[in-house]
């Protein structure tokens, strides 16, 4: 091919000027950033020490002040979990005497109040001793020599609040500070109860509670091990309590939380100076810092001060960091050097040996590309770019040729295929379109009325699932047949992809034509299609708009046929129906709640709320239900009636109930890891939840990722859907039982429970519906149902939970009839998370709130 000879020498020349350029480009850049390195590690290698240090000593801080709050409030809730246990020991031991009391006794109550121990204290003169335990070795201990403890028995004994200001006083009762035993090691926390009711003191006790020493075992030791490994320039951190440290060896260990003198890390960089700094930085609270040398390297030691007369102290070793530095900057020198010029003499190698065959090659291909077949590619190189350019001409013959003998045949075909439907041979939606269009453009002329029909073969998806493509797509083609033949010449049916057929209707002289029509095309399906022995029974879903009052344009009259056939649809199937404007209304506002539904599920719009559920024993809050909320950037606070059946029906409920299954459990762990009592939360699954075959996987997934014990978690499901397919139900609800949780049927009482079917649901509590409880006790035939099904559940053995308990007649009445748990707005309506956890903390009793 004989091309502009000056092209590959613009080429080469091009070539040439961006190596250049990429060299130049190169240089500077290399340059420019070993000079700023240097620079930045010069300047600011102090900056980023100090940087270190002082980051350093906020996150240890930080850890520690985390670690005494959680402390704090840890030890009070175990203080009140043993006066608590304290009373109800002195109860169960009243009226007994010493010698009626065994060690067997001891041990029974021990364990019913989850304690490590129990001793019984009498006054023996002057001294007071332990003389029944239900640990043999405590048994004979005297007091006398405890000081201070001593001194709170006596206060005890003597009707006296104690008053040594150490651990946690209350009316007869006194609970000491956590004392570590130098025999085992281990961590205790004593309590001791004495009302006058008993003729002993009672000692109740826990052991090893591993978030009481968080601080003295874990915490900020844990933070500093992972800083000195992370951070190569800092070689020793250790936290100091100054006045012990100060002490030297006068200083004696007598509790975890005061006397030790190195509390967190280590100090084994001892200096002489070390005293002297510590207490200037007592005196003027200032950061303080020493030069020294060990080993022979460079060594820096930082003072920092604290609250609490407590100091961090930091060695760092900056020799080890610059010399890393240095070396890294070396090595970075030499690659970009040796990454320079191999690119560059690799790049300009191929470029002058390869670039020249394949930039005539680009030009080819770029003509070819446009159009131009005519001319030849020649390229004589022997190796693979001449074998490349022989078989690029043959390509450009062969193509040449194959236009050539196609074009006239194809251009018919293509005609053809792009207004046809493939499977039915039908017109497609874009001939479909333009015919409208035409039509709709005459009848604006003639003044006449033109129906569009759209049909939809119902519940077609199942035929392909069950049956195959290739059965659906006979049926497509049968349907298509009857159809057709059912027509007009002057109608047009058209297939308008999937089960979906169109009908043009033109010079409709009424509607009722169109509906005789609609119903004419009904009646086609009533006999059954056969196919190799096999009959199958179709229907349709008809939708018909008319213009011009329904529209004046092809779009519009489908779209709003379409519209008619979905409310068809929506009316029970194998039916028709007329275009409404207010049909247009409802889809969409259905579509625009669907698409904020969508957004609000990835953007975190939802939030639970949580309902208790309270004992009517002792009105102490046993578990709550989670209740979705959206929380609405416009609409504030949405409640779940106005957006769930849409999520329902568009198929959101699933990932949604996932998220609330998930966000409930880890919530509820939460609590727990708080420290409060255990409890349950019930979380409602809907019906296309239920229906999921992997829902057991879900649940189960769901437990193993929050850590939640299945005890704690409730599932609940309406006695509706349990009924709808009884022993489908019985086979999932095992499952379900089966992996530990608890089942309950809610809202029972509404959906006509089948006893028979009931008595094999694996379930553990039946809720009352509100619709029975709101009337109680002035209305007899509620509250004779009432009573029926609470007598029914504990003859079943089923706990029984009231819902919509909203008044003090109806809690009386429930109460009366030995209901064992109820909710509702008497004791609290859904609050958030906060609100509940504030609840558990105050421990208040919600039914006596209420009374």
């Amino acid at each position: 091919m004989n091309r502009t000879p000056e092209l590959p020498n613009k080429r080469r020349m091009l070539t040439t000027q961006i190596l250049k350029r990429i060299a130049i480009a190169l240089g500077i850049v290399g340059v420019l950033t070993i000079v700023t390195t240097l620079l930045y590690f010069k300047v600011g290698m102090e900056d980023q020490l100090n940087t270190d240090v002082q980051s350093t000593k906020e996150v240890i801080t930080n850890a520690m002040e985390s670690t005494n709050t959680s402390t704090k409030i840890t030890e009070h809730l175990i203080d009140m979990q043993l006066l608590t246990a304290s009373k109800a020991i002195s109860k169960e031991l009243q009226g007994k005497t010493l010698q009626q009391i065994s060690r067997n006794d001891l041990m029974r109550l021990r364990d019913e109040w989850g304690l490590n121990g129990i001793s019984l204290f009498v006054k023996e003169g002057t001294d007071i001793k332990i003389v029944q335990s239900s640990d043999l070795s405590e048994i004979g201990l005297n007091t006398k020599s405890w000081g201070e403890w001593y001194t709170a028995f006596n206060q005890l004994m003597s009707n006296q609040k104690v008053s040594v200001g150490l651990g946690y006083a209350d009316e007869h009762y006194w609970a000491g500070p956590i004392s570590k035993a130098e025999w085992n090691h281990h961590y205790y926390k004593y309590a001791y109860y004495d009302d006058g009711t008993t003729p002993f003191m009672i000692n109740p006790y826990v052991m090893d509670q591993d978030i009481l020493y968080l601080e003295f075992q874990s915490g900020p030791t844990q933070m500093i091990d992972r800083i000195t490994a992370q951070n190569t320039s800092l070689e020793e951190i250790g936290v100091i309590n100054v006045p012990a440290f100060l002490k030297g060896d006068n200083n004696t260990v007598s509790s975890p939380d005061t006397d030790l003198p190195i509390l967190y890390g280590k100090n084994s960089n001892q200096l002489p100076e070390d005293a002297k700094m510590l207490t200037e930085m007592l005196k003027d609270n200032k950061e303080k810092r020493v030069d020294f040398i060990k080993d022979g390297r460079s060594l820096q030691k930082f003072y920092i001060p604290l609250s609490d007369s407590r100091a961090i102290v930091i060695v760092t070793n900056t020799e080890r960091q610059q010399n890393l530095e240095l070396r890294f900057l070396s090595v970075l020198l030499l690659s970009f050097v040796a990454s320079f010029l191999t690119i560059f003499f690799v790049v300009r190698i191929i470029a002058q040996r390869r670039l020249k065959p394949l930039n005539e090659m680009q030009a080819f291909m770029q003509s070819v590309s446009e159009g131009d077949l005519s001319g030849q590619l020649e390229v004589r190189e022997n190796n693979e770019l001449g074998w490349l350019a022989e078989h690029i001409n043959r390509m450009t013959v062969k193509m040449r040729n194959l236009i050539a003998e196609v074009e006239d045949r194809s251009q018919r075909q293509i005609t053809h295929m792009a207004y046809h439907d493939d499977l039915t041979n039908l017109p497609n939606r874009k001939h479909f379109t333009d015919v409208l269009g035409q039509a709709l453009n005459m009848a604006q002329i003639t003044e006449s009325k033109i129906a569009v029909m759209f049909l939809d073969l119902d519940r077609f998806k199942n035929v392909n699932d069950s049956l195959g493509h290739a059965t659906g797509d006979r049926l497509l083609r049968e349907v298509s047949r009857r159809l057709l033949g059912s027509l007009s010449e002057n109608h047009l049916l058209a297939r308008m992809g999937g089960d979906e057929f169109a009908m043009l209707v033109p010079d409709l002289e009424s509607p009722e034509d169109a509906a005789k029509l609609a119903q004419r095309a009904l009646g086609l399906f009533e006999t059954p299609l056969l196919f190799e022995g096999r009959e199958f029974m179709i229907t349709a879903s008809i939708g018909i708009s008319v213009s011009p009052q329904d529209g004046n344009d092809a779009e519009t009259l489908l779209r709003n046929a379409d519209t008619a056939m979905y409310s068809a649809k929506e009316g029970g199937r194998n039916n028709f129906q007329f275009y409404t404007p207010e049909m247009n209304e409802m889809i969409l506002e259905q579509l625009e709640t669907e698409k904020s539904l969508r957004y609000a599920l990835d953007h975190d719009e939802f939030v639970l709320f949580y309902q208790p559920q309270v004992d009517i024993a002792t009105g102490q809050i046993i578990g709550t239900e989670a209740l979705i909320r959206w929380q609405h950037p416009e609409r504030g606070l949405v409640p779940p009636n106005q957006f769930i059946p849409i999520a329902e029906s568009v198929g959101l409920i699933v990932p949604l109930g996932e998220w609330v299954l998930r966000t409930a459990c880890i919530q509820n762990k939460e609590w727990q890891a708080a420290g409060f009592p255990p409890i349950k939360v019930a979380v409602n699954l809907s019906a296309r939840q239920f229906e999921q075959p992997n829902l057991v996987d879900t649940v189960a997934s769901i437990l193993e990722e929050t850590g939640l014990h299945p005890q704690y978690l409730h599932l609940e499901i309406t006695e509706t859907l349990a009924m709808k397919n009884a022993n489908h139900a019985i086979d999932k609800l095992y499952a379900l039982k089966n992996l530990g949780i608890q089942l309950s049927i809610d809202d029972f009482g509404t959906g006509y429970s089948s006893l028979n079917y009931l008595k094999k649901f694996p379930i553990d509590t039946l809720k009352i519906d509100r619709s029975f409880v709101g009337d109680i006790p002035g209305d007899s035939d509620d509250a004779a149902i009432v009573t029926a099904i609470i007598a029914m559940a504990h003859n079943l053995k089923l706990t029984v939970v009231a819902e919509g308990v909203e008044s003090q007649a109806q809690l009386e009445f429930l109460r009366a009839q030995n209901c064992n748990e109820m909710q509702g707005f008497l004791f609290s309506r859904p609050v958030p998370a906060h609100e509940v956890a504030q609840l558990l903390y105050e421990k208040k009793s919600l039914y006596f709130q209420s009374v």
